[in-house]
């Protein structure tokens, strides 16, 4: 085999130029009808889906086709640090400030999860660095045979690291929790805190590598055999439905406390501020964007609460602005306001604290 280090040379090289070289200063190479490009383009078609039906004609592709996909592995590091932070906020918690409330509500000091998710960072940019990314696998890349035990080592003290990292972690929760208390005062809240079974349970610190060997299929119809295959979409599948679920409930939370702090506003009888408006319909624009289909609750409270504001501005909702007219306004304002942020207790109490995450 080619020695694969002079492949390396070129840092961001396209996958296909290095199977072509791979497969072109391969002496072992099997020699039949096929030519190089031929090769080159069955591994490509055969790394999207099926090998082309001319080119199994053409070729015992399954003998030629392993020897080239034996030049390397597929790699991937599974990892998650937890947040450490919530979406759920209590009522009078919407002023507080942004290093306690911002978007979510931080649990701990942001320190103390650091090292883990640096580590994180690192073990990602070093697959980036040695390997290729994989087409249509999320986080996988395909690391030639000569950087296999470079990439394992790497990767390993990395694997040491955090698990000393996590231990750390978990061995100074308490006192992490006192610390935020202290600076957290009166928006602490003891019960939003995971216990530390739960962080096990629900997998919220990992690191670890998984390899893939790369085998050809009787019908040539993946990568992966056909449990590997289905045990990594099952995974990325769940990641989606996992990252979907915490967009929803940031969205959730940013709408209930817009509505609450105007309704609040319009109550007492305060200025409420242009930025306010604004930021409420930006909500709007960005909430429509995400296309929100799932969740027919909340959907339908976004959705009312913009045709309660319609077209308001800011000389409408602020009595100082002047008469009858923007007595009237108002009123009508706090009433349809009203009846969004009941529905939306509502609501929340019955089915959004599970599908939501409140």
């Amino acid at each position: 085999m080619a020695r694969v280090e002079e492949l390396m040379d070129t840092s961001r090289t396209d996958l296909r130029v290095i199977l072509e070289k791979l497969l072109e200063q391969d002496e072992k190479m099997p020699r039949k009808k096929a030519t190089k490009a031929e090769l080159v383009n069955m591994i490509l078609e055969y790394q999207d889906g099926p090998v082309a039906k001319e080119a199994e004609a053409t070729i015992d592709g399954k003998d030629v086709m392993e020897i080239a996909l034996k030049a390397g592995i597929l790699y991937r590091i599974d990892s998650s640090c937890w947040w450490g932070k919530t979406t759920k906020v209590r009522d009078g918690e919407i002023d507080a400030p942004k290093e306690i409330i911002s978007g979510m509500k931080v649990l701990v000091d942001p320190k103390t999860l650091g090292p883990m998710r640096s580590l994180i960072g690192y073990s990602d940019r070093i697959l980036k660095n040695i390997g290729y990314s994989f087409i249509g696998m999320k986080g996988v890349y395909w690391i030639p045979k000569a950087f296999i035990s470079r990439t394992d080592e790497r990767v390993s003290v990395i694997e040491g690291e955090f698990s000393q990292a996590r231990k750390e972690f978990f061995s100074n929760y308490e006192l992490y929790k006192k610390e935020w208390r202290i600076k957290s005062k009166e928006y602490y809240d003891p019960d939003a805190y995971p216990a530390v079974g739960d962080f096990e349970r629900l997998k919220k610190f990992k690191l670890q590598k998984r390899k893939f060997s790369i085998s050809l299929p009787e019908k040539g119809t993946g990568v992966l055999t056909g449990a590997e295959y289905n045990d990594e979409k099952k995974k990325q599948i769940d990641e989606m439905k996992e990252f979907f679920q915490d967009t929803i409930s940031v969205l959730a939370g940013r709408f209930y406390k817009m509505v609450k702090s105007l309704k609040e506003k319009l109550d007492s009888g305060k200025p409420v501020k242009q930025k306010t408006l604004d930021a409420m319909k930006e909500f709007g624009k960005t909430f429509d964007a995400f296309n929100v289909t799932g969740h027919k609750e909340l959907k339908s409270l976004v959705t009312e609460c913009f045709g309660v504001l319609g077209t308001a501005d800011i000389e409408d909702l602020n009595l100082s602005k002047g008469g009858a007219k923007n007595d009237l306004y108002r009123a009508k304002m706090i009433k349809g306001m009203d009846a969004v942020v009941d529905k939306f207790d509502k609501s929340k109490d019955e089915r959004l604290t599970r599908a939501l995450e409140f």
